[in-house]
């Protein structure tokens, strides 16, 4: 049987606390925490001695990097943007997903760095030539 939706169930069971997470993230600026299940994941997987651990960044609801992205990862990425509660928010947005080893999946809204205004850095003179 392939990866592919294996994981979906288990994304489903969480995503309307993820959804609720997702938003603070959004609204406070800060990072986010939900509990995850173990064995949840363990009995949706086919496998034994799995690595549920994935890092994974959404650019206004693409996955960055998917060719290094796990199966649980894109199983993910795909739940929320199916769900219509998340939908919208993370295809406006980039995020930064983390599930731990000890199954907390971390929520990072990545918001650009603003750039400092320039004038009060000292600008070297040059010299006159006459």
């Amino acid at each position: 049987m392939s990866d592919l939706n294996v994981y979906q169930p288990v994304w489903k069971k969480f995503l309307p606390v993820i959804a609720i997470k997702i938003k603070s993230a959004v609204k406070k600026g800060e990072k986010q925490q939900v509990a995850m299940d173990r064995l949840d994941f363990e009995k949706a997987s086919t496998s034994k001695n799995r690595k549920y651990q994935f890092d994974l960044e959404l650019n206004e609801g693409r996955t960055l990097k998917s060719k290094q992205t796990s199966a649980i990862a894109h199983d993910f990425a795909r739940a929320l943007n199916d769900y219509e509660v998340t939908k919208e928010i993370i295809r406006t947005r980039n995020f930064k997903f983390n599930l731990d080893s000890k199954f907390i999946l971390n929520i990072y809204l990545n918001v650009p760095e603003t750039v400092a205004p320039a004038a009060e850095s000292p600008v070297a003179e040059s010299p006159v030539a006459e």
